[in-house]
């Protein structure tokens, strides 16, 4: 028997040959060119990292405008008289006094300015963090980029700020409100554990936080209209600095008091009348409310019917500001006298009301006819309040004179001196009043002055109460 033997393919060799030799190479090259670079032994922060950018980049800050008692404290250090031009950085502080204010600059182009006694502190300024706290007082705010843009004050945390926006902190209640012009910015309250309540307002509202409240009362939020916080000169300032971004804050932007004259006229007080009498001439008048009163000077003038002091000689002189009566007993019959009553300010500087005229008769029997007639005023009332989420209270002594009629409130929002009977808000016989209108969560100014009239029409007004931002000052 024959086997026949089948003659292997030589190419089949080859092919395999060819294989291995090129598997062998991929081998080698995974190895050159990415095992052979990696140095097991090399510890971790030997190995080269991405580069990553800078987040600690801080803005700077500058002190664009300030006006009356402005502070500054830098790097810790105690309050001194701030520069304006002064550039401020992370951790500073800036307040003002009780006529001060200020602007600050911040190098992205936002802007902050403060009000009267108010404290900020600029406590983070990073480029991706900007974190301002307010202590107290009030401030307003023209944001640009301010996605990153954070207010504390209290327990209130103001996050998402855009555009414009103001925060007022009474510290002493404690209350905030915060008014949102443009924007939709979150508040949050918290405590020691953490967030508790948070709301997002839309244009035109406003946060009203009473932090005595419980949880569910703590926080109110109202609409509001700008146009009725015109009349403000705060917020007139603020809206014509919008108005002229860039442009450098001059006089005529807010209010700045001129050098106070030598001399100067009121009818704001000290309102004159005259009145004769048998015993002499009785004088009236409006008293003098402000706090730079010295004390009051009674002139008079036989001829001379625009007398000033010190032209013309005083017949009264008196330190009390309460005073507003007295009675001229130096007189003659037959003369026409003029009488005026002046103040001299704690600067020496002067104001004087209106001249009243009187001629005394030679008559007897016309000037006891004269006598006849009622013109003294009644005493006037010692205005005090008390303020509280549900309204104002008003309250003052009684009058138990026996021709006493009535008592008439007086309130203004735009005069720092209500004026009877222009500014009557109410009529009462009862010596308080409350006026539930006006509470702690209230943003503004209001003023109060009571007034006493009698059965002739004769009235004498307290002191002002002056409530602002929800809180008597």
């Amino acid at each position: 028997m024959y086997y026949y033997r089948r003659k292997t393919n030589p190419w089949k060799w080859v092919i395999i040959l060819i294989i291995i030799i090129a598997f062998g190479f991929l081998i080698y090259w995974f190895y050159a060119n990415y095992f052979s670079q990696i140095d097991i032994n090399q510890p971790d922060d030997q190995i080269e990292q991405p580069v990553k950018a800078d987040l600690t980049e801080k803005l700077l800050v500058s002190l664009g405008f300030i006006k009356g008692d402005v502070l500054m404290s830098l790097d810790g250090q105690a309050y001194e008289l701030a520069v304006q031009d002064k550039v401020l950085h992370q951790g500073d502080k800036i307040k003002t006094g009780q006529d001060g204010l200020a602007v600050l600059n911040l190098e992205n182009g936002s802007i902050i300015r403060l009000g009267q006694n108010t404290e900020l502190i600029l406590a983070s300024l990073l480029t991706d963090k900007v974190i301002i706290n307010q202590t107290q007082g009030r401030s307003y705010f023209n944001l640009q980029d301010s996605n990153n843009f954070q207010i504390n004050s209290l327990d209130l945390i103001v996050r998402n700020l855009n555009n414009k926006f103001e925060l007022i902190t009474n510290s002493e209640v404690p209350f905030i409100a915060a008014l949102n012009f443009t924007g939709q910015p979150i508040v949050e309250i918290h405590d020691d554990q953490g967030l508790i309540l948070a709301r997002r307002l839309a244009d035109k509202q406003k946060a009203l936080i009473d932090f005595n409240k419980e949880i569910d009362n703590k926080l109110t939020i109202e609409e509001f209209k700008p146009n009725d916080l015109i009349k403000e000169d705060w917020y007139q300032w603020n809206f014509d600095l919008d108005e002229n971004i860039g442009q450098p804050i001059e006089n005529k932007n807010i209010e700045q008091e001129d050098e106070e004259p030598d001399f100067s006229t009121t009818d704001q007080s000290l309102e004159l009348a005259a009145d004769l009498k048998q015993s002499g001439v009785s004088l009236s008048w409006s008293i003098y409310h402000a706090d730079d009163f010295k004390n009051y000077k009674i002139i008079r003038s036989k001829n001379n019917n625009n007398l000033k002091y010190p032209d013309n000689a005083e017949i009264k002189s008196s330190l009390s500001q309460g005073l507003n009566s007295y009675l001229d007993q130096s007189i003659e019959t037959g003369e026409k006298y003029y009488y005026r009553v002046c103040v001299i300010k704690t600067s020496d500087k002067v104001v004087c009301g209106n001249v009243v005229n009187l001629l005394i008769p030679e008559d007897e029997a016309e000037a006891e006819q004269e006598d006849i007639i009622d013109n003294e005023a009644p005493a006037a009332p010692n205005l005090a309040a008390s303020i509280s989420i549900g309204g104002i209270s008003l309250t003052w002594n009684k009058n138990t004179e026996s021709d006493f009629k009535q008592y008439i409130v007086l309130r203004s929002i735009a005069k720092t001196n209500p004026s009877y009977p222009v500014d009557q808000f109410a009529t009462t016989s009862n010596p308080n009043l409350a006026d539930s209108s006006v509470n702690i969560t209230s943003v503004g100014n209001y003023y109060y002055q009571v007034c006493s009239i009698d059965q002739s029409d004769n009235y004498a007004c307290s002191n002002i109460i002056n409530v602002e931002n929800g809180q008597i000052k």
